[in-house]
Parts: structure tokens; C-alpha cells; sequence
């Protein structure tokens, strides 16, 4: 948990974006979460991560990326990882977003 290289992510806040203003602190280590203490907003450390909000892991996604990478079906891939061919979709659509492609 690096507090260095965070910024409140509320657009309405003065410290907006701003790195190493003195806003930030740790809301939770277990959860790593961090508060901005001018506005009160919370967030978490890896919001900015390819794999925010999703219940598998990153590796399940980096591998899912390099199956797809190399040509291989939505279908077989999905038996490969033992998951459902939408969640292949869905990685596939996320990992699109996050690359910019």
C-alpha cells in the first residue's frame, strides 16, 4: 500500500487528482482502501487495475488474454479454466478496454 502515488478521484474535490497534497490516508489496510480527508471520499488502492471489481483473479485474466492472443476459441478456453464462454466475452471485452484496442 503506497499512499505516495494516490489522488482523490472525486471531480467536485479542491485536491482533485493532485499527488502528495497531504489528503490521503489509509481507510483500511486489510481491504486497501484510502480516504481523502477533504471530501470524505473513499476508494480502493487498484481501482485503476484490469481486474477491479471482478471476482476472478489477474492470473485467470492474463491467461484468458494470452489463449486469446494465440488464437484459440472462446469455448475452448472456457473448459481450459474451467469457466463459463460469457465470462470469456467478458474478459476478452475488458482486457480490449483496458489495452485501448
Amino acid at each position: 500500500m503506497n499512499i505516495r502515488n494516490q489522488s482523490c478521484p472525486s471531480e467536485k474535490c479542491t485536491y482533485f487528482e493532485q499527488i502528495c497534497a497531504g489528503n490521503v490516508v489509509i481507510h483500511s489496510r486489510k481491504e486497501s482502501r484510502f480516504r481523502c480527508n477533504c471530501c470524505g471520499k473513499t476508494w480502493v488502492g487498484h481501482r485503476e487495475s484490469m481486474h477491479y471489481g471482478l471476482r476472478s483473479g489477474e492470473r485467470k485474466i492474463m491467461v484468458t488474454g494470452y489463449m486469446l492472443g494465440e488464437g484459440f476459441s472462446i469455448r475452448h478456453i472456457a473448459k481450459m479454466l474451467s469457466i463459463s464462454p460469457s465470462t470469456v466475452q467478458r474478459f476478452k471485452k475488458r482486457i480490449a478496454n483496458f489495452v485501448g484496442a
